[in-house]
């Protein structure tokens, strides 16, 4: 009572009071800060589903993706984002390159690499590497991507994910194809397939599939190509998704192109079946009905894929819909026709940019002006051709130096990273060394003095013990008490203490029964009914003691074994320390050296 009393007096001292209320507001205040820097779990959850979101899109609706990405871009203030940045950076990337926009792929790139060097997110960073080298063999840097795929690869064989190493083998792969080695590429593609068929991934299988027919193809194995082209086929139908089956269902038709363009057609119309707005399938079937001289059905065909092209303001397919009509023209031999559909799309292409475009109407356009006889016009073109393709090369060697250069600071960004990571984490491995190496010294020490005093015990033990034992058995032996129940064991025992024969070596059973005038056949009867096995062995017996007293003499100190072995009556040393590790349980040096330690015996 006195307490609440005095407490309550306190608290009504203005100054105490003034101190109480700014206590508890001030706890307020950082009870409400903590609270307020706590994430939202509804926007968590909100961002997880974005960014599950935008990777199911970032193949199929890439544009859908990126919408779902800046989404969760826009709440990192509110929601730190530090697990989830290296996915969203890669999912962002994945979608630019897909929606078409690679130079922002590009550039998006080497910081993704360095974040997941710095997370030591290995997948991320694996997957990043091959991003890289699908993007740099896009823009026609070959040997680029093939080491950013190679290093995907090992990067996947280290953290043991089958599925990204066969990726990584795939664009291995494409790079080795676009280089035209396509032995290194075959390989490549059966690695994958291999790894594939193990995970039994139809989808990817039906992929790989289709491009070891194209590169049978190019190889000029036609029969390997039909059969991978067959093979890609069932494993595409066997996925529920029809868009893995329009790859396939095209190569194929490539496949046929030549040899049986109405099988070809057919392919080509499953492939425009599964996805009837892509005008790739168009194009093709259009090539088909050129082949086959259905010269209408052409026309038909890309008039009507020249209109939705028009009307969805796809320029390339504008370009090369007037490209082709043109050519059909100059099949049919309408070379006027021809000229103004091939300088059409030559305006068109020359306005977009589409330089391969812009350049093979040309080449067909000089070949029209030849035939018309117009040697000018033709030589005109001729030598735009020849400037054109002169400066693709020069931008070509342009672009390849400006992303050498790119891709020389992003390794020493990403070298330094590697480097400044090694140091941290070797620091940290040295410190947990020598901790450990210190504290398994110490507990290895105190091991060692417990086990050895407890050996050092323990054969003190032992030694008294045996020798204990030894000397019991020696001691009724000898019948150190004059009476004996047998005359002549008695007479025995006396002969070998007072004459001591033992300590001739060359000491025979028949010596000592001549001298104590017994035969051998009652000496054996009194020896079994003592349970001694025979003469020698009692002998032996006295020899050992013999050498014991020798060794615990100070006199002999300086004898070496073999002399102690001689004065107690053995021949040789071998004998002697068979005999006396059978008899005592250890051989003669160790007794001596522990007798001399200072173990006492009787």
């Amino acid at each position: 009572m006195l307490r609440i009393i005095s407490t309550i007096g306190v608290l009504s001292c203005p100054f105490f009071k003034r101190l109480f209320v700014g206590s508890l507001l001030l706890a307020f205040i950082v009870f409400q800060s903590c609270h307020s820097s706590q994430p939202d779990e509804g926007v968590t959850k909100r961002i997880s589903g974005w960014l599950n979101k935008a990777e199911a899109y970032s193949k199929t609706y890439p544009d859908s993706s990126l919408i779902f990405i800046d989404s969760c871009i826009a709440f990192e203030k509110e929601v730190p984002l530090d697990t989830l940045r290296t996915r969203i950076l890669f999912t962002r990337a994945i979608a630019l390159y897909n929606s078409g926009r690679r130079d922002s792929c590009m550039q998006l790139l080497p910081a993704l690499r360095a974040e997941c060097i710095a997370a030591n997110d290995t997948l991320y960073w694996s997957r990043a590497e091959n991003l890289t080298s699908i993007a740099y063999s896009y823009f026609g840097q070959t040997n680029f991507g093939l080491k950013h795929a190679e290093r995907a690869y090992e990067l996947a064989l280290k953290i043991r994910q089958p599925l990204h190493q066969a990726k990584a083998l795939v664009s291995m792969a494409n790079a080795y194809g676009e280089k035209n080695e396509l032995l290194n590429s075959q390989i490549q593609l059966q690695k994958a397939y291999r790894i594939y068929f193990g995970l039994d991934s139809a989808a990817q299988l039906a992929e790989v599939a289709s491009s070891l027919s194209l590169n049978f193809r190019q190889l000029g194995l036609q029969d390997s190509a039909l059969f991978y082209g067959k093979l890609g086929i069932q494993f595409a139908e066997k996925v529920n998704n029809p868009v893995y089956r329009e790859v396939p269902y095209n190569n194929m038709g490539m496949l046929l192109k030549e040899s049986d363009p109405e099988g070809a057609l057919y392919w080509f119309r499953k492939a425009l079946a599964i996805n009837p707005g892509k005008p790739a399938p168009r194009f093709n079937i259009a090539n088909v009905y050129t082949k086959l001289g259905q010269w209408q059905n052409a026309i038909e065909l890309l008039d009507t894929l020249l209109a939705d092209c028009e009307k969805t303001g796809a320029g390339p397919g504008v370009a090369r819909c007037q490209w082709q009509i043109a050519e059909i023209h100059k099949a049919q031999g309408d070379l006027v026709n021809a000229e103004k559909g091939l300088r059409l799309a030559l305006q068109t292409s020359d306005s977009l940019g589409i330089v391969y475009v812009s350049n093979g109407v040309r080449n067909s356009l000089v070949d029209v002006y030849r035939k018309q006889g117009k040697p000018e016009q033709a030589l005109a073109t001729a030598e735009e051709l020849t400037r054109t393709t002169d400066s693709i090369h020069r931008r070509e060697k342009e672009l390849a130096v400006k992303m050498a250069g790119r891709y020389q600071e992003a390794e020493r960004l990403q070298q330094s990273l590697v480097k400044l990571k090694k140091e941290s984490a070797s620091d940290k491995i040295s410190n947990g060394i020598i901790v450990f190496i210190l504290l398994v010294s110490l507990l290895s020490l105190v091991v060692a003095i417990i086990v050895l005093k407890w050996r050092f015990r323990r054969s003190r033990e032992l030694l008294q013990e045996q020798l204990r034992n030894y000397e019991l058995l020696v001691t009724r032996m000898q019948r150190s008490d004059g009476k004996a129940d047998d005359p002549i064991f008695s007479r025995l025992i006396a002969f070998m203490e007072e004459e001591k024969p033992w300590l001739n070596p060359d000491l025979k059973a028949d010596n000592i029964l001549q001298k104590m005038n017994c035969s051998r056949k009652t000496m054996t009867v009194v020896l079994k009914k003592e349970q001694i096995p025979g003469l020698i062995h009692l002998a032996q017996h006295y020899r050992v003691k013999e050498a014991i007293r020798l060794m615990q003499d100070p006199r002999y100190r300086h004898y070496k074994i073999e002399a102690i072995g001689k004065e107690s009556g053995f021949g040789s040393y071998r004998t002697f320390h068979h005999v006396f590790v059978q008899q005592t349980g250890m051989n003669p040096m160790d007794y001596r050296s522990r007798f001399n330690e200072g173990t006492e015996f009787k």
